[in-house]
């Protein structure tokens, strides 16, 4: 399994200004932003995710 680094920079600016905010405004802030920062993150593990392929049905013949 290949490994990989995620480096995230700004937090602690982040952090503060979420502070200055109403805790349930700086809540849906901090969802909405995390929802659409992950969206590649996402939707490469959707690509790479294993797919399950159900058998081809078989036509049986008539006696």
């Amino acid at each position: 399994m290949a490994g990989f680094r995620v480096s995230i920079e700004g937090l602690k600016q982040l952090d503060q200004a979420l502070a200055e905010l109403p805790k349930a405004t700086g809540k849906a802030v901090l969802r909405r932003t995390l929802i659409k920062a992950g969206e590649p993150l996402a939707d490469d593990m959707r690509a790479r995710r294993p797919t399950i392929r159900k058998p081809a049905a078989t036509i049986c013949e008539a006696p």
